[in-house]
């Protein structure tokens, strides 16, 4: 994931935590190499669950 991707992205999750579904927790994360496959990036955040079930 480029700069600009996660940038996006981080927009994206800012949106959805200013609307309460989403936790503001992003975490960064380097993916395990596959079979044929390097550099995976990843960002994991968590769901406001409190918000779902309402």
């Amino acid at each position: 994931m480029n700069r600009w991707e996660a940038e996006e992205y981080l927009n994206y999750v800012n949106i959805l935590a200013t609307q309460n579904i989403l936790k503001n927790d992003v975490e960064f994360v380097d993916i395990e190499e596959l079979q044929g496959v390097e550099g995976l990036k990843a960002l994991r955040v968590s769901l406001n669950l409190e918000a779902i079930d309402n």
